[in-house]
């Protein structure tokens, strides 16, 4: 009687062990099927901000080359006054 009772109580525990284990297996598939689609989610927006990033520094190399074509005209366009100023300093009158 006693080893029936014990032979009882060991199915029992494994019984319930194995529908543990079993929705410790389903809990941990569902959090790792959220975790891949946040991944996904995750690496789209990386991807997102990745080109912007490239588009960003598209725009502030072009402006860049822009002021560096203006500060030249404007040192270009100084010493053109200078030297026109310097004629006019040099220059003999009539």
């Amino acid at each position: 009687m006693l080893r029936k009772d014990h032979q009882k109580q060991l199915d029992k525990v494994r019984h319930e062990q194995d529908l543990e284990s079993r929705n410790m297996v389903s809990l941990l598939q569902r959090q790792n099927g959220s975790l891949e689609s946040k991944c996904e989610k995750l690496n789209g927006h990386i991807k997102t901000l990745e080109l912007r990033l490239r588009e960003l520094q598209g725009i502030i190399e072009s402006k860049s080359s822009m002021i560096l074509e203006a500060e030249d005209k404007i040192v270009r366009t100084i010493r053109e006054q200078q030297v026109i100023s310097g004629l006019m300093v040099c220059a003999p009158l009539p």
